[in-house]
Order: structure tokens, then C-alpha cells, then sequence
């Protein structure tokens, strides 16, 4: 399965009548340019703007492609958990079982720059895949939640016959070990 081919499998959470643009197309466009260096909607666009037809047709564009405006609305109604969803699949690569002995890291990171006065920081809990080099599933920790509460709940949806999941000092419990 090729990235591209994940993206468009995502559901639009935009009305149909009015939408110019499909959703695969204006992701693959906010991915390529943020590989390219973009570091905002608009420096993507005016990117953008800038390729080629034949490049265009790549993405899925015709001879334009969106405004700021409409990229900007479309990822605030995007559910991360959908994209979050297909972009594990792309890094399992379809698989129902990870193979034997597949070494999985599990780490919480607080994220930077995300505290605004009166709103809690942002902790995320992932699992790594090593030999995927890529991370399977991750969880947005509740306010108050722990980072092995969290665990328990990000293990449970992922497929770990046969794999060897490693953590920090926090996860090294008895109780924590038997609930795998």
C-alpha cells in the first residue's frame, strides 16, 4: 500500500455540494509540502502554486489548487483520529499480526509549545515499531491519566502476539506486566 493510496481512503468531513477539491489530493498537497520545507498553509499554497501541470496531476489537482482558507477549515474538521487510524495501517502495511520477536518501544512525550494559560499541556503516549521505523498507534493522555492507564488502553488495539514491547522505568510493574 503507498501513502498516497492512504490518504485518499480518508473519509471527507466536508458537505459535497460546494467542495472543489477532493480530500486525498489537498493531504498529498499539506504532506509534499511540508517535505519540502514548507512551514505554513500559506508558503504550501503559494508552493503549490508554484509546480508544475504534470505535478499538479500528480497530487490530483487540475490547473489550481486550493486557497489557505480552505486548507485551514478543512484541518480543523479533519478527525486526527481517522488520519491517525490510516496512518498505522500505512505503517503496518496491512498486517493482522507484527512478526515474531518485532521489538515495540513504548514512550510518553509531553509536546512542546503546546500550553495556552488555562489549558493542560499535551502528553502522547506511542508505540514504536523498530523494524517498521515507524509509530503504530499512539493515545492523547486524559487529563489525570497515567502513563500506564494509557498504555493498558493504547496496547489493547494493537496486534502483539509474538512481539517484545519495551518501556521506561514507569512501565517496569508486576501488575502492569500481567495485564499484557
Amino acid at each position: 500500500m503507498k501513502l498516497w493510496d492512504c490518504l485518499d481512503k480518508l473519509e471527507d468531513p466536508r458537505n459535497t455540494s460546494g467542495r472543489r477539491y477532493k480530500l486525498g489530493p489537498i493531504l498529498k498537497l499539506l504532506l509534499a509540502g511540508l517535505l519540502s520545507g514548507r512551514q505554513s498553509l500559506a508558503q504550501i499554497v503559494l508552493w503549490g502554486r508554484s509546480l508544475s501541470r504534470g505535478a499538479l496531476k500528480l497530487l490530483g489537482f487540475g490547473k489550481n489548487v486550493p486557497c489557505v482558507a480552505t486548507l485551514s477549515n478543512l484541518l480543523r474538521r479533519l478527525e486526527l483520529e481517522s488520519v491517525e487510524k490510516q496512518l498505522s495501517i500505512y505503517t503496518l502495511k496491512g498486517q493482522t499480526l507484527l512478526p515474531a520477536g518485532t521489538h515495540l518501544a513504548l514512550d510518553g512525550k509531553t509536546l512542546r509549545a503546546t500550553h495556552e494559560e488555562g489549558v493542560p499541556l499535551v502528553h502522547l503516549l506511542s508505540v514504536f515499531a523498530v523494524n517498521l521505523q515507524g509509530v503504530i498507534g499512539h493515545v492523547r493522555m486524559k487529563a489525570g491519566e497515567n502513563e500506564i492507564t494509557a498504555g493498558l488502553r493504547l496496547l489493547a488495539e494493537l496486534p502483539l502476539e509474538g512481539t517484545i514491547v519495551t518501556g521506561d522505568a514507569i512501565f517496569a510493574q508486576k501488575k502492569y506486566a500481567n495485564s499484557l
